[in-house]
């Protein structure tokens, strides 16, 4: 397995131009893998709105709860 060091090490064996185009080829590999995994939350929520597991809820009740969980104290 690789190590975070020895691809850091790797990676700075590139040329100034290689190691730019990869971190723009990394960073959009990684925003496509997190709009996979949002749209697979996206989803999952959705099955389980139709599936009755989930309610609406007015704008005006999720602010409310939301506010109320911000002034609960915190479980260790």
């Amino acid at each position: 397995m690789i190590t975070f060091d020895s691809a850091l090490d790797s990676v700075m064996q590139l040329s100034p131009e290689q190691r730019l185009k990869l971190v723009d080829i990394v960073r959009k590999r990684y925003i496509e893998e997190r709009r996979a995994e949002i749209a697979a939350s996206v989803e999952e929520g959705l099955a389980l709105f139709r599936a009755g597991k989930l309610r609406s809820e007015s704008v005006d009740d999720l602010l409310a709860r939301l506010h109320a969980s911000l002034n609960e104290p915190e479980e260790e």
